[in-house]
């Protein structure tokens, strides 16, 4: 009998196979088959708005993922209690060194609530206040806008006009949520004319002397608060401060 094999099956002592267009050898390319397929699969997930750190305290770690880098902030994640006493060590001793620095900040330094910030940061102080807060933005030399999640008002917490500026919102039961960017001009002045900057979050306007009738009126314009028509100034006065209140 005539043995066929090699006339079927294999031409110049090579597989037949392989001289097919439609033939792909995967196993004998196996990386580029591979690549094929990562690059079918990946998927890129939309980023949220904010981030909201998982720690109790979301403030401080709103401030950490701005100064440092929300990188850093994934390198920390199982040693967050010691970082977090660290940084505040850092900032009691930047409270006591730089007294003067913060007395130009938007708060009524004295020595007495300087005290007050260094004790905070040396004991389990469950959440930073805005205070301390304050002493963090200076020591890492940054801006912060806290806007407020339902609110059309928001807090500023300013350094320097150089300094880049961050982005929190204040949700429910005060946690708190940043962008993970500094913000661009564009933003910035977008936030400054859509929302209204509170004096402070003790008080959210200044004292009613400060203010004529159609000054509360803008305010009220600004912040779309409603039936303010013919209010006296104590009374509309008392609505704008009520209503822009945050606690």
């Amino acid at each position: 009998m005539e043995v066929i094999s090699n006339k079927i099956f294999f031409n110049q002592s090579k597989n037949i196979l392989f001289q097919l267009q439609e033939f792909e050898p995967y196993y004998y390319r196996p990386n580029l088959v591979e690549t094929k397929i990562c690059e079918d699969i990946v998927v890129k997930k939309k980023q949220p708005e904010y981030f909201r750190p998982k720690q109790r305290d979301t403030l401080f770690w709103c401030f950490y993922i701005a100064a440092y880098g929300y990188d850093q902030y994934l390198c920390v994640m199982r040693n967050y209690g010691v970082k977090e006493l660290e940084i505040k060590h850092e900032a009691s001793e930047y409270v006591k060194s730089n007294y003067k620095e913060l007395k130009e900040s938007s708060v009524k330094m004295t020595k007495s609530l300087a005290q007050d910030m260094m004790s905070d940061f040396h004991t389990s102080v469950t959440d930073t206040n805005f205070h301390n807060f304050i002493a963090l933005c200076f020591m890492k030399k940054i801006n912060v806008y806290i806007l407020h999640e339902e609110k059309p008002s928001y807090l500023k917490f300013f350094y320097h006009k150089d300094s880049p500026t961050y982005l929190f919102q204040q949700e429910k039961y005060n946690r708190y949520s940043v962008q993970l960017e500094a913000m661009s001009l564009e933003k910035l002045i977008k936030i400054e004319t859509d929302y209204y900057c509170l004096d402070s979050w003790i008080r959210p306007i200044r004292a009613i002397s400060s203010y004529k009738v159609t000054d509360l009126e803008d305010i009220a314009y600004k912040t779309n608060l409603i039936d303010i028509p013919n209010m006296k100034k104590p009374d509309l006065y008392a609505y704008i401060s009520e209503s822009l209140s945050w606690y």
